[in-house]
């Protein structure tokens, strides 16, 4: 994969205090050569230029994919030669199940690394970043409902992230958006390189060097298929 901007996108309800280590993560470890991050809100409302896009290695997390593929509908040209490393990358949940699976994510221990605030997985973070965007509180349950990252890096988008496609997941992931082996197999087999690791859903943000080491991992391994 060539050097690359790192194009961070966020989920829902995750604003830059989390997201701004996980970028800086990526560009320490020398995945690239400087970083921009967005809500997901942000994404939607002003995606990045055809230039930009063009030589960008795109990490959404979560619902964050879905900001991305709204983009890439309306212009799928500008997104030829980027690359994609989707990590945690929602498959279609009910209301219910999404309910349920915020109520696991805030009450579930995950500890942060050194270097972060003490407080960063408090509640405080993601009400703000709502506050500030609040079309996102009703924008991304209804497409979660409906949007699959399989069948958007497997089949929609072919042809496309022709620098490298990557979807990384959690094996603990608190709304089980997790592919099932056969699921994978059929992305891989579409050219998406895909691997599990350890962890739950909102991990990566709190252990940004352990995220940018897996997708490092994700990166070397992949790289004669890409």
């Amino acid at each position: 994969m060539s050097e690359k901007l790192c194009i961070v996108i966020g989920g829902f309800s995750e604003g830059p205090t989390v997201l701004d280590p996980f970028a800086n993560a990526l560009v320490d470890s020398g995945i690239g050569y400087d970083a921009a991050v967005y809500t997901a809100a942000e994404y939607r409302a002003t995606p990045v230029t055809d230039t930009i896009a063009d030589t960008a290695f795109f990490t959404p997390h979560s619902a964050g994919i879905i900001a991305l593929a709204e983009s890439f509908a309306r212009d799928p040209r500008k997104y030829t030669n980027s690359a994609i490393a989707a990590l945690n990358g929602v498959e279609p949940t009910g209301l219910p199940g999404q309910i349920k699976g915020a109520i696991t994510l805030g009450t579930e221990k995950i500890d942060h690394e050194e270097h972060l605030p003490s407080d960063i997985a408090s509640p405080k973070y993601p009400a703000r970043e709502l506050a500030t965007h609040m079309a996102t509180t009703a924008w991304i349950p209804r497409q979660v409902r409906k949007f699959s990252t399989t069948q958007f890096l497997g089949r929609f988008s072919k042809g496309y992230f022709n620098d490298g496609k990557m979807a990384l997941w959690s094996d603990d992931d608190s709304f089980g958006f997790t592919p099932n082996e056969e699921e994978l197999a059929a992305l891989r087999a579409q050219g998406v390189y895909t691997d599990v690791f350890p962890g739950k859903h909102n991990e990566i943000l709190f252990r940004p060097n352990f995220a940018a080491s897996v997708i490092s991992a994700a990166i070397d391994a992949a790289q004669p298929s890409l």
